[in-house]
């Protein structure tokens, strides 16, 4: 489970993290927060899921790898030095997260960013996809409807009150409603 984004990917991955853990899963974490992918791997580490925090300059050398569930949280204009200035350049890169997916593999992602809807317009993805939303109702995925976060996935529905979250303010529901959908 691959988490991405310019903002909310620390948040998000350790909240997917802690949640699979309290289920009971035998789930690692690595990336930018826990320790390294390679060295868990490399020390024999042996869990059934890893949750990996991915930043844009670990999705540069990303070439054979393949996220099971990518997770998008977001576009914003952050790290164009590294990308000579052009935006599209840093787009591609936090892109690069649904390289190697197949129609078995999930792809979630922020309805609501700008950036992220006009990019899927513009390329063909062979996951399937599942947005979340706080501006407008989704099937499968995840959206907000009155005073509940709503998760669909395969026609199960998982509610609930926004007042239950453990994190306050609207940045921390997109966060919550990624996590729930791929806890899901």
């Amino acid at each position: 489970i691959c988490i991405t984004g310019s903002n909310g990917k620390t948040t998000t991955t350790s909240l997917i993290y802690h949640i699979l853990k309290n289920a009971d899963y035998n789930v690692g974490l690595a990336g930018n927060i826990g320790r390294s992918l390679a060295l868990q791997i490399a020390e024999g580490c042996t869990y059934d899921y890893y949750v990996i925090e991915l930043s844009s300059f670990q999705l540069d050398g990303m070439y054979d790898f393949k996220a099971d569930i990518a997770i998008l949280m977001n576009i914003t204009p952050d790290h164009l030095d590294r990308y000579d200035f052009n935006m599209q350049n840093y787009i591609n890169s936090k892109f690069r997260i649904t390289r190697n997916m197949n129609e078995e593999d999930c792809f979630v992602f922020c309805a609501d960013d700008p950036v992220t809807v006009t990019e899927l317009e513009k390329i063909v993805l062979k996951a399937q996809m599942l947005p979340f939303s706080q501006e407008k109702e989704v099937g499968n995925g995840a959206c907000i409807k009155d005073d509940k976060m709503c998760v669909t996935y395969n026609k199960e529905e998982y509610v609930m009150y926004l007042r239950e979250l453990a994190l306050e303010g609207k940045h921390n529901v997109y966060n919550s409603m990624a996590a729930a959908i791929t806890a899901k």
